[in-house]
C-alpha cells in the first residue's frame, strides 16, 4: 500500500513535467530544423543526399510519442474508478509500449538514412543467402557484390530475416551511397524491414491507448 501510494503522489508531478516536455519538444524541433536547413539543402544541390525532412520527421516523433505514454501512464493512474491492480495493469500497458515502439522507430531510422544518403542505382548479385541458425531457426543475411566507382564491393544485409527473400545467384536492385557505398539498400529487403516497423509501431501506438480506454472498453463489452 506504501508503495502504490507514493505511486499516486507522484504522478501529479510526473504529468506536469511529461506536459512541459511535450510542449517543448515540438519547439526544439522547429527550431533545429530551420538550423539544418542550409545544409541539407546544400547535401541535396550537391547530388550527395536526399532531402533529411523524414528523418526531422522521424526525431520528433520518436521523442514525443514515448512522453504521451508517459502523460497516458499518469492519466491512468489518476483514473477514477479504477482499483490498484487495473491502475497497475493499465499502466504496463502504456509503459510496454515504449519497447515496442522505440525497436520499431530504430529500424525506420534506418531505412530512411539508407534512403538519404544511398541515392546511386545498380545491378548487384546475389553471391550468398548468408543462412544462419539461431535457437534453432533460420536467420539470412544475405551479400551482395556490385561494381562502384570502378571497383567492387560486397556487402552483407545489416538485418537478418526469419525466410529467404532473395536466391543466391539472382540479380538485384541495389541503390548505394556514392561516398560509401557500404550504406545500401536492397528494395526486395527493405520492404520487410517497413513491414516489420510499421507492426512494431503500431503495437506501440495501440497499447497506451487500451490502456487509457479500458474502463470503456469493458462497459461496452459488458453488454
Amino acid at each position: 500500500m506504501g508503495i502504490l501510494a507514493s505511486i499516486e503522489n507522484a504522478v501529479p508531478i510526473t504529468i506536469s513535467v511529461c506536459l512541459i516536455a511535450a510542449v517543448l519538444v515540438p519547439l526544439w524541433f522547429f527550431q533545429k530544423k530551420k538550423a539544418e536547413e542550409s545544409e541539407a539543402e546544400q547535401e541535396r544541390l550537391q547530388g550527395e543526399a536526399r532531402p533529411g525532412h523524414a528523418l526531422r520527421i522521424w526525431s520528433f516523433f520518436f521523442i514525443f510519442w514515448p512522453l504521451l505514454c508517459l502523460v497516458f501512464a499518469g492519466i491512468i493512474g489518476c483514473q477514477p474508478g479504477r482499483n490498484a491492480e487495473e491502475r497497475f495493469r493499465g499502466i504496463a500497458f502504456a509503459l510496454s509500449a515504449v519497447l515496442f515502439f522505440t525497436v520499431g522507430m530504430h529500424i525506420q531510422r534506418r531505412v530512411l538514412t539508407e534512403r538519404r544518403y544511398a541515392t546511386r542505382l545498380t545491378t548487384a548479385a546475389v553471391v550468398s543467402e548468408g543462412k544462419m541458425i539461431h535457437d534453432g531457426k533460420d536467420i539470412f543475411f544475405p551479400e551482395f557484390e556490385f561494381q562502384a566507382g570502378g571497383r567492387s564491393c560486397r556487402v552483407t544485409a545489416a538485418s537478418g530475416t526469419g525466410f529467404r527473400l532473395v536466391e543466391k545467384g539472382k540479380k538485384v536492385d541495389l541503390y548505394y551511397a556514392p561516398k560509401d557505398p557500404s550504406v545500401f539498400y536492397v528494395p526486395a529487403l527493405q520492404r520487410h524491414n517497413i513491414c516489420m516497423s510499421v507492426f512494431l509501431c503500431g503495437i506501440g501506438m495501440v497499447l497506451p491507448l487500451i490502456g487509457l480506454f479500458a474502463p470503456q472498453f469493458r462497459a461496452f463489452f459488458s453488454f
